[in-house]
């Protein structure tokens, strides 16, 4: 059923006053990053040309010049939450799976595994028709010995939210 105007209407007022509220507390959301969008055209321009150069060399297609990645530091409260948070749903509206992981004790950079399965669990994905679902990613991932681990938290749909506390890896 195809919505009225006035469901939209309400839809898109639901989702800016979740902007602003995001906003007045402090935390970028969803609705609050495509609201706003960001000013860093050169780092956005850079990580739209590193999927581009990601998405050519997962069809196989000739690719020229090399993946760079990208490094972002700043003071507090400059924008780098806002800034990736961007760049994920840049991400998702390219059709990749999106994850946040938080160095800390519990997941050290230095302890692959644990960073990888903190990825894992944070995955998101962008629903829409003709996109695989997150449950049907879910399905076609196996562990080493071939059988499925835990379904809870992998991955997300993007925009939906995972109850209950983090996981620890």
């Amino acid at each position: 059923m195809a919505a009225t105007d006035a469901q939209k209407s309400s839809a898109a007022t639901v989702a800016a006053l979740r902007a602003l509220e995001a906003l007045r507390a402090g935390l970028p959301n969803r609705e609050s990053v495509l609201y706003l969008g960001t000013m860093q055209d050169q780092v956005v321009d850079k990580y739209l040309a590193n999927l581009e150069f990601t998405k050519r060399r997962a069809n196989w297609e000739p690719v020229e010049g090399v993946y760079d990645g990208l490094l972002l530091a700043s003071g507090f409260g400059s924008g780098k939450s806002h800034l990736l948070e961007y760049l994920a749903q840049r991400a998702l509206q390219e059709h990749f799976v999106v994850s946040s992981v938080v160095i800390s004790k519990e997941t050290p950079l230095h302890n692959i595994s644990a960073v990888y399965r903190a990825a894992i669990n944070d995955a998101r994905v962008q629903a829409g028709p003709g996109r695989p679902s997150a449950k049907s990613l879910w399905a076609s991932r196996r562990t080493h010995s071939g059988s499925l681990s835990s379904t809870d938290g992998w991955p997300r749909t993007a925009g939906s939210s995972t109850t209950g506390s983090p996981r620890r890896c």
